[in-house]
């Protein structure tokens, strides 16, 4: 007898667990996602719905902030001729007075009427946008000095199209006269590290000048950055004499430079006051203005910068020349300084912008606590070790001749047979 055929029914349950399975995950997500733009988007409006005093709240929380630790106001009056205290009372009258004072206007107010006239001094200025997240993700990288920026508050997006998109440093190679002058130029502000591809390209190109008489290396549209791209790879193959360089870096005890310094696990230094000046620089004039400038610093301490010999030196054995201008600012500035002393190069062009900084870090990060502004400024007012300010610019050897550029002026030299 035949048995009767069973159908299989559906499994409703099995299925309904089956697609939960999937679903549940996915809408947890969305969700997540979209609390995630609530909460931003609550933020954003929040920050552009400031009040007035809040932004006022932002602002004495600045200029306070700037007087118990930025330590290079003398040098903004004696570069540009501006009273920056004076300065602060008066925008702080236009904020107060503002129609329609939102985060923007306030934002706009600090970058054109306060920071625009410090510069370049002390690298006294608002950071933000792409120049923000290059400085935090380094920072992140680095364990140790990760607390500077991780907890800072987000910045309006509204702001981030204000901002200007930092350029790398590009190497440009060239052969002026084949066999003979070879040309290295570094344009942009000089970045961390130098890409791989370049790097590659770097070592090629001194390995090709081997035979040549001179190599140019221009500077003149590089206009600061970090100087270890100069030290760590530009000249370690070309160094021929090791030469090391001692700064002083003064600075006051305020809370943001006493966090900044001990976090670093910098030496603290050593307590300062004038009177240790003769101490310090024996032998040395100390003018006026520098006492001045140092008589509210609570310590100081040493640093250095080096040109150092490279593992590969290069086989070109010719004469260096760097072409320099007044563009050339802080890392690059440092880098001047070193060249001129050491005499890495013989240097032709136009005075340097100054304003160098030493090879450790020399920036230091507060946020405004209610729009979450960054701002960036050096802690350290820094001399030489004879005593002298490094606001001022580095000379070339030789300038410019008249209706000629530092490229045009060095060729002319080189063909005249001139020589430091």
């Amino acid at each position: 007898m035949l048995e009767p055929v069973k159908t299989t029914g559906i499994n409703y349950k099995s299925v309904i667990k089956s697609a939960l399975k999937i679903i549940t995950p996915l809408i947890i997500t969305i969700l997540a996602v979209v609390v995630l733009f609530m909460v931003a988007d609550f933020r954003e409006n929040r920050r552009n719905a400031l009040t007035r005093e809040a932004l006022l709240y932002d602002f004495d929380y600045l200029i306070t902030t700037l007087e118990e630790n930025f330590p290079s106001f003398g040098i903004i009056y004696r570069r540009n001729g501006v009273d920056m205290m004076a300065l602060a009372q008066d925008v702080r009258i236009q904020l107060y007075e503002m129609p329609n004072l939102d985060v923007v206007r306030f934002w706009i107010t600090l970058r054109d009427n306060f920071f625009y006239y410090a510069y370049p001094v002390g690298h006294l200025r608002i950071v933000d946008g792409v120049e923000r997240r290059i400085l935090v993700d380094y920072r992140i990288r680095n364990s140790h000095l990760a607390h500077e920026l991780r907890d800072l508050p987000g910045t309006s997006p509204r702001l981030l199209a204000a901002m200007p998109t930092p350029t790398g440093a590009q190497l440009q190679f060239d052969f002026i006269d084949e066999g003979r002058i070879a040309y290295l130029a570094i344009n942009g502000s000089m970045t961390w590290t130098l890409r791989d591809e370049l790097r590659v390209n770097l070592r090629n190109f001194y390995q090709d000048i081997a035979g040549y008489e001179h190599l140019i290396i221009d500077m003149r549209h590089s206009p600061g950055g970090h100087p270890r791209f100069f030290t760590d790879y530009i000249a370690p193959p070309l160094v021929r004499d090791r030469f090391i360089k001692t700064f002083y870096n003064f600075y006051q005890a305020g809370s943001h430079n006493v966090e900044f310094m001990y976090r670093r696990m910098v030496l603290q230094g050593l307590p300062f006051c004038v009177s240790d000046l003769d101490e310090l620089f024996p032998g040395e004039y100390i003018p006026q203005y520098l006492i001045d400038d140092l008589s509210n610093k609570d310590f100081m301490f040493r640093s250095g910068a080096s040109l150092m010999r490279g593992i590969t030196p290069s086989p070109f054995n010719g004469e260096i020349w760097m072409l320099i201008g007044p563009h050339m600012y802080s890392g690059s500035q440092t880098i001047a300084t070193l060249v001129y002393e050491s005499g890495f190069a013989t240097m032709v062009g136009e005075t340097t912008g100054g304003m160098a900084v030493a090879t450790r870090p020399s920036s230091n990060f507060f946020a405004l606590p209610n729009t979450g502004i960054v701002i960036r400024y050096d802690h350290a007012l820094i001399t030489d070790s004879r005593g002298r300010p490094l606001e001022y610019g580095t000379d070339p050897h030789y300038f410019n001749r008249p209706g000629m550029d530092a490229l045009e002026t060095v060729l002319a030299l080189i063909e005249e047979g001139w020589s430091r």
